[in-house]
């Protein structure tokens, strides 16, 4: 019973992340845990790690996809809300 509602509960946040959050590309690491990302659209954004995220050990490197929410304040502002699974290279 436990374990079908964890499953249940995993495929809900992928869902949630997936509506409301926006893939973009980490181009640059700056001090204080902040990112440059350019997001799909070609827009370049600053944003930090979501305090959910920050409780995982996360590391984020360049050229990186992670999964942007946008502050609703500043649209220049945001915070990564998931990391994308990284892509194996082709050859």
């Amino acid at each position: 019973m436990d374990k079908e509602n964890n499953e249940h509960k995993q495929i809900e946040r992928i869902d949630r992340v997936a509506t409301d959050a926006l893939p973009a590309t980490i181009i640059e690491i700056r001090p204080k845990a902040l990112y440059r990302a350019r997001l799909a659209d070609g827009r370049v954004v600053t944003v930090g790690v979501e305090s959910k995220l920050r409780h995982a050990i996360v590391r984020i490197f360049e050229n990186q996809q992670v999964f942007v929410r946008l502050s609703s304040r500043d649209p220049h502002r945001g915070s990564i809300v998931s990391v994308a699974p990284p892509q194996k290279n082709q050859q």
